[in-house]
């Protein structure tokens, strides 16, 4: 198991704990962000999300920049045959961000995919990648 696998187990296991069910946007915030999935979670309830709900791709950008100060750029990869295929032409080792698929997302670091199997055979609709600071001053 990968560190990034045990990772992601830790934050279901807090989300269990928590009774919380379709927090995908919470785990995703929490590895983005690097803070637990508690502080991700108040972040998330501070920017619309209702517990046991999903949220909008645009409350979770605007609490990675509101709250966390991470900008995202997006790039659109409908057409891609799945979100792995997607990370695998699109992502490099020293990204970090998150694939949109429908009703979930998927977060990604170093280029692996933090999340179950499963949703990885899943149609892509969009990746956002963390904005560094060179590039925001271009």
């Amino acid at each position: 198991m990968t560190k990034y696998e045990q990772q992601y187990r830790k934050l279901c296991h807090q989300c269990q704990n928590m009774q919380e069910d379709n927090a995908c946007s919470v785990i995703a915030l929490a590895v983005v962000a690097g803070c637990d999935f508690v502080a991700a979670y108040v972040s998330m309830a501070n920017h619309g999300r209702k517990p046991g709900k999903g949220t909008t791709m645009m409350q979770l950008l605007n609490a990675l920049e509101r709250d966390f100060g991470i900008e995202m750029e997006c790039m659109d990869i409908r057409g891609e045959d799945s979100a792995k295929a997607a990370l695998d032409k699109h992502v490099s080792r020293s990204d970090i961000g998150i694939v949109e698929v429908r009703q979930h997302v998927i977060v990604y670091k170093e280029g692996q995919a933090i999340d179950n199997k499963a949703n990885l055979a899943r149609e892509p609709l969009f990746l956002f990648r963390i904005v560094t600071p060179k590039e925001t001053d271009k």
